[in-house]
């Protein structure tokens, strides 16, 4: 038996989320319920929550509200109630924290946003892993004594949640509705709660919102190596470079040139190290992977709260007196990197280093009209300038199985990603006969899931087609699929 600690306001809502169950009847009912059938709840609620999004009018006139009145109630709001927003994407990370936070709830018998140990929304989004600029978090239950479907209470449950979004008094901030935010991820789950000696069964759900702190680019530069650990060769002839000429000179490393490595699992504490070392160097003008204090990466990880097993930092410099753009540079970066690890000459292998399985990948640029020498110290100052910090490490716990993957238009017909060519919101589905793992492409074009090991479908959908393939999952896993594989031609 689930025991919610409540507000007046929460127990006002979960009456009369009650009263509706148990009469199981309403004045009207949304234009988009009778089609939600069968469809995974979490990401039906996603759905609505981007159709919001999209022509929030609409979807108040959907939910019963006068359009013109809510434009009259909400003045502030104009712009983004008739001109709509982009839709959210949907997260995994995102999506881990918030089946945790509902699943906590339920197993230990309380409703809200600070969980028994005092963690907040903020903190759960960071332990799942997703490092975050901005975060919130919204909560919606349905009691009831009658059978109601998963499909019918999340229609339910988003109405209230768009009508309080749309309340002239809300003093909350606002979520579905907000510009600055870019992603969800949503957890569903049910279970009994009991009020004033009465049992119900009740649906819950946390939707947690965030806008990551890591941009396409640093994203997709870890992508782009973990192509390399997966077909080392490839990536070099695509650079350029020649390849007959490395597998000569690299007899020792024949088997990972040929068979490829697993590829690195993308680490929150690994990006902060990484983003503060590059700060700090720009900042205090020195150039090291020793800071001026005199610590190393394994101090600045462990400082961090990685505890690291094994740990290595990649760094490069751009510093020009003419402008370069951020892929650009990042595109020299990138093959400075693996023309390294190629060399015969390469004593501290990195890249291509097996026992290294996790990475935060930091690009921090500055131009010189936004700095000065006076003020901050920075010789850099003068320069169009991009560091990159790469830390890697492999913790002293063992980490689950991942099956990670990206989606790409290859513009440039190169069989590789590169910078722009992610596609994001494909929706991914990885099965086997046990269990089904739904998830959506982030900016970057990729996508990452913890599974057992062993066979899983990957099935890839769009407007115009589906794409399958077979993977054997005994260590992490790195998949690749170009857009021409499963989008027709025009």
């Amino acid at each position: 038996m689930v025991r919610f600690v409540l507000s007046i306001t929460d127990m006002f809502r979960i009456f009369t989320y009650i009263l509706i169950g148990f009469v199981l009847l309403f004045p009207y009912q949304p234009a988009w319920a009778e089609d939600a059938a069968s469809v995974d709840p979490e990401i039906q609620l996603c759905d609505l929550i981007n159709q919001a999004r999209v022509n929030p009018l609409a979807m108040a006139a959907s939910v019963g509200l006068n359009p013109d009145q809510v434009l009259a109630d909400l003045p502030g709001l104009r712009e983004i109630l008739t001109q709509g927003l982009p839709p959210l994407n949907y997260n995994a990370k995102l999506r881990e924290s918030a089946r945790l936070h509902t699943g906590d709830m339920l197993e230990n018998g309380y409703y809200g946003y600070i969980s028994p140990d005092g963690s907040t929304p903020a903190d759960r989004i960071r332990n799942a892993g997703y490092v975050a600029d901005i975060t919130g978090e919204s909560l919606g239950v349905l009691g009831f004594f009658n059978f109601i479907s998963p499909s019918e209470a999340v229609s339910r449950i988003f109405e209230n949640l768009y009508r309080d979004e749309l309340n002239p008094d809300r003093t909350e901030s606002r979520y579905i509705l907000s510009p600055d935010l870019t992603d969800v991820g949503i957890g569903f789950g049910e279970g009994t709660l009991s009020i004033s000696e009465n049992s119900y069964n009740a649906y819950l759900v946390t939707c947690d919102f965030a806008t990551t702190a890591v941009s396409r680019l640093e994203s997709e530069l870890l992508q782009m190596i973990n192509q390399a650990r997966s077909n080392p060769l490839k990536v070099a002839a695509a650079l350029g470079m020649n390849t007959y000429k490395i597998w000569a000179d690299l007899p020792e490393l024949h088997d990972i040139l040929e068979n490829g490595i697993p590829p690195l699992s993308f680490n929150g504490i690994l990006y902060e190290a990484a983003q503060a070392h590059a700060r700090d160097m720009l900042k205090q003008d020195y150039y090291s992977d020793v800071s001026l204090d005199g610590r190393n990466v394994y101090d600045r990880l462990f400082e961090k709260g990685y505890d690291p097993a094994i740990a290595a930092e990649a760094r490069r410099l751009l510093a020009t007196t003419d402008f370069v753009s951020p892929e650009e540079g990042c595109k020299k970066h990138f093959r400075q990197l693996l023309e390294q690890e190629l060399n015969p000459g390469c004593e501290n292998r990195i890249i291509l280093n097996s026992d290294l399985k996790e990475a935060g990948v930091s690009l921090v640029s500055f131009v010189p009209e936004m700095w000065s020498v006076a003020e901050e110290g920075i010789s850099y100052s003068d320069f169009y300038t991009l560091m990159m910090v790469i830390d890697f490490g492999a913790g002293a716990e063992s980490l689950p199985t991942e099956l990670q993957g990206i989606v790409y238009n290859d513009q440039n017909q190169n069989s590789l990603l590169d910078f722009g060519e992610g596609i994001l919101n494909i929706p991914i589905n990885i099965s086997n006969d046990n269990l089904v793992l739904s998830v959506f492409t982030d900016s970057s074009g990729s996508f990452a899931v913890n599974a057992e090991k062993g066979v899983y479908d990957i099935n890839l959908s769009s407007d115009n087609a589906v794409y399958a393939q077979e993977v054997v999952l005994e260590q992490n896993r790195f998949v690749e699929f170009q857009i021409s594989d499963f989008l027709p031609a025009d």
